[in-house]
């Protein structure tokens, strides 16, 4: 049985969210979307390595290119499985045609939603709820699967209202997102210990039937492989996230990841 190699694909890094935590927020604001001929060479690309690809569209805010379901489809060529990483915020503005095509392109939709608390939520996205509620509703309307995905913060230490609602809301698969400082963000909104030890408490506790994650550690490369509109291609080089290498371009990386990957199996 193959591996699974998971590649978060940065289509875009144009984003109408603002989160505090995001390290997205201390990069170039101008909006660069990848090229479609360069994404199909990536796809290319991991193509030739011996792994089960899970391919991750993200940003950014990928639904702000339009034809993002095309990226999508060609990534299907050779994935196992394809998902796309989005606020949500831009769902209640598609036409049914779209609902449609994203229906039909993507196996779910890992939905960023940090809090149930409409004020905190705010604080940490710079942004209103309302959009994402709606996408929500919109989105089981057309039983489009939803992977929820908080990123968990100090602020923001929930596990028993997040399992709430998603349990009101008919979402079956929950991951946490550890919020690991690296690069420019504030190391200030690191969760504690004791945040830590709570969270794996109540996760330990919970007999319900959502499938529930908490993502803390990594087990690099798999899983850790993250691709930037600009071009740059890296890894997260260590389990707890915290440094990243990079290891090429859109034009040069393969052979880089190709022997990093034979390194970490032998």
């Amino acid at each position: 049985m193959k591996k699974v190699l998971k590649v978060f694909i940065e289509i875009t890094n144009y984003c109408n969210f603002n989160c505090i935590y995001c390290f997205a927020n201390h990069c170039n604001k101008n909006s660069i979307i990848m090229p479609f001929n360069k994404y199909k060479k990536i796809i290319d690309d991991l193509s030739t390595l011996d792994f089960d690809l899970s391919i991750i569209l993200t940003g950014g805010e990928p639904l702000f290119v339009d034809n993002i379901c095309e990226y999508g489809k060609y990534a299907r060529k050779y994935a196992k499985k394809v998902s796309l990483g989005s606020n949500g915020s831009f769902i209640p503005t598609l036409k049914q045609e779209k609902l449609d095509d994203i229906k039909n392109t993507f196996d779910q939709i890992y939905l960023s939603f940090d809090s149930t608390n409409p004020k905190l939520f705010e604080k940490l996205a710079n942004h209103s709820i309302e959009p994402v509620l709606k996408a929500i509703d919109i989105l089981n309307k057309n039983e489009i699967k939803i992977k929820l995905t908080p990123v968990v913060t100090k602020y923001n230490v929930e596990f028993d209202s997040i399992i709430k609602f998603c349990e009101d809301k008919g979402i079956k698969k929950l991951r946490f997102f550890w919020f690991i400082p690296r690069e420019a963000t504030d190391h200030s909104l690191s969760p504690s210990e004791k945040d830590y030890e709570y969270m794996m408490e109540r996760f330990n506790n919970y007999k319900g039937d959502i499938d529930v994650k908490i993502d803390r550690y990594y087990n690099p490369p798999f899983s850790a492989l993250i691709i930037s509109p600009s071009g740059k291609i890296v890894i997260l080089s260590d389990l707890e996230r915290k440094n990243t290498e990079t290891i090429g371009t859109y034009d040069n990386f393969i052979d880089n990841l190709k022997a990093k990957l034979e390194q970490h199996n032998s």
